[in-house]
């Protein structure tokens, strides 16, 4: 399947609108997330902190395929988010989506966190570009799933850890 990857300006509030709708299905994972989305990312994208970028189909360029999220931050270098519909998965992708981050972030090993209910999604994807597992945080999100820090710790306030070094 042929698809590109496309930056996602603040001003486009049709296609912020539609990345929120493809997205929803992650409030049930991350309690706060709708929240989190509708003012640090956004606000995010209008200072620049944050990055959207989208994969689109080739062939139907409406359609969301995969959806990226950065903070790019001084002292934190992180993928928010990194989806790819599960329609799309095996296409590349995600490939594509965590090599466009490793270019946007100007690191090769960026913060990413994953929960437990999806680690094994991503673990091929992780051996690839050759994440590190970090640390696991039981209950971090919801008492039922651990959530897995790659690269960094997810509170850069960690004792004697110096961001993306």
């Amino acid at each position: 399947m042929e698809f590109k990857i496309e930056f996602v300006n603040y001003t486009d509030r049709v296609k912020i609108k539609a990345i929120e709708s493809t997205l929803m299905f992650l409030r049930s994972d991350y309690p706060n997330f709708l929240s989190w989305f509708r003012t640090r990312v956004k606000n995010g994208l209008k200072n620049g902190t944050r990055k959207i970028y989208i994969a689109v189909p080739s062939k139907n360029p409406s359609k969301i395929a995969g959806v990226l999220i950065l903070k790019d931050e001084s002292y934190e270098k992180k993928i928010c988010t990194l989806c790819v519909l599960k329609e799309y998965q095996h296409c590349g992708i995600g490939t594509a989506l965590l090599q466009q981050s490793i270019n946007t972030l100007n690191t090769s090993k960026p913060l990413i966190t994953v929960s437990s209910r999806y680690i094994e999604e991503f673990h091929s994807l992780f051996n690839k570009f050759e994440f590190n597992l970090f640390q696991k945080y039981p209950s971090y999100y919801l008492p039922e799933y651990i959530e897995y820090s790659f690269n960094a710790p997810i509170e850069q306030n960690f004792i004697g850890y110096v961001a993306n070094a």
